[in-house]
């Protein structure tokens, strides 16, 4: 089974993944390696202008986020189709030695699958495939490399997470909308071991946004910050963090 060609569309346009075009590329498996890992963390504190690894490392991790988390959830819950998203078939757009990296990513192997029968335990996979089999291997790298928080780099995670599901799914058709409600809510629910990690990691990031009324909208406050703060270029404090509201 593959991708219709308005969905692929959908995924360059939106959520930054390349698909039948070829990139200049990094494959991120070659990042669980520590030595790798910290050469490209190097390479990219020195593109963001940023004062430590464990800067660029969370700056990173929400790049990488975006690119491969999104993209899956999202045909997971809209479309009924799992990306085949594990680390060994992910290719990264290498970043640029001057100009600022707006990066894609590639799979290897660009076919998905969907629920043959009971939907349950194929979302499950799909699940595990994102997290254990991803995410949880990458950001073990990253917090052993660059001693970035682990809560960090989940919390930066997380957010992309609830955008998704409270803002860009709320486009979609009423009956899609109510299975990614529920996808949602499984994916704050489900058990550590779908992540690869004790607990899960998302869940107690997920609390109630507080009504702000310096920017007139509704935001859920980080538990933890981000650095983005820290950036040279383009450092500034994110409306929802929690630096700023100490210092307010």
């Amino acid at each position: 089974m593959v991708l219709q060609k308005e969905e692929i569309q959908l995924l360059q346009q939106d959520l930054h993944v390349s698909q039948g075009v070829s990139i200049e590329s990094v494959r991120v498996s070659l990042l669980t390696d520590p030595d790798y890992c910290k050469d490209f963390l190097l390479k990219l504190t020195t593109l963001f202008r940023s004062p430590s690894l464990s800067v660029t490392a969370s700056q990173f991790a929400k790049k990488y986020t975006y690119l491969v988390v999104l993209p899956a959830l999202f045909s997971m819950s809209k479309w009924n189709k799992g990306l085949r998203s594990h680390i060994e078939n992910c290719l990264l757009e290498a970043p640029p030695s001057t100009r600022q990296w707006a990066p894609r990513i590639q799979l290897i192997d660009e076919t998905v699958n969907g629920p043959s029968g009971e939907r349950h335990g194929w979302r499950d996979q799909v699940i595990q495939q994102i997290f254990a089999k991803n995410i949880t291997i990458l950001w073990k790298v990253l917090h052993d490399v660059s001693e970035i928080s682990m809560n960090v780099l989940w919390e930066n995670t997380a957010i992309y997470i609830f955008w998704l599901y409270e803002e860009k799914m709320k486009k979609v058709d009423p009956v899609i909308r109510q299975r990614a409600q529920a996808d949602f809510q499984y994916l704050l629910e489900a058990d550590g071991n779908l992540f690869a990690t004790e607990e899960n990691p998302l869940y107690k990031y997920y609390k109630p946004k507080l009504y702000c009324h310096e920017k007139g909208e509704w935001l859920r406050s980080r538990q933890t910050c981000c650095l983005h703060y820290q950036l040279k270029k383009l450092g500034k404090y994110c409306k929802t963090c929690p630096r700023k509201r100490k210092l307010n």
